[in-house]
């Protein structure tokens, strides 16, 4: 049991260590939360004190019509938001008869398109039309040139012929 002594002696020593280790570690992350919270209780000391300084120089009254004045703004923001959410319902069906509108236009454009289309179909038939109305002018000059020579053709066959 002697040799066993020095042995069971160091492993204790070697957890004590481990353990002293642990707590080392324990003690110095608990000190830096300490610390942190020891600046951050002296920030809202600090906090603390500038609000009070601040309400003394300003008045218990003034900070109470502020209040008074962000709840009426917020009173108010909130009828605002109401009556944009009315106007907006109000407005859907108008935007609906704006997409209409814009549906009636565009087939309004493709039969316009279609007329122009007609028009200029209409168009060349007419010249076509004028065109032989000229010709046929041109030919009809001709035609009673012609015709007037036969009918003094006629009146001079008709002349020597004996009246009985």
């Amino acid at each position: 049991m002697r040799r066993g002594g020095p042995v069971l002696a160091a492993v204790v020593a070697a957890l004590m260590v481990l353990a002293a280790a642990a707590s080392l570690f324990v003690a110095s992350r608990s000190a830096g939360q300490a610390w942190s919270t020891l600046e951050g209780s002296i920030r809202l000391r600090q906090a603390r004190l500038e609000v009070s300084s601040a309400q003394r120089s300003l008045g218990g009254s003034d900070i109470r019509q502020a209040l008074a004045s962000i709840n009426r703004a917020n009173r108010t923001a909130l009828r605002i938001s109401s009556l944009t959410d009315r106007i907006v319902g109000l407005l859907s069906p108008t935007g609906r008869s704006a997409s209409g509108a814009v549906a009636l236009a565009r087939r309004g454009a493709g039969s316009a398109s279609s007329a122009r289309r007609l028009v200029v179909v209409i168009s060349g038939d007419l010249g076509a039309i004028a065109g032989y109305q000229r010709a046929g002018s041109a030919d009809a000059g001709s035609t009673n040139q012609a015709l007037r020579r036969i009918l003094r053709a006629l009146r001079e066959t008709n002349r020597s012929f004996p009246v009985p």
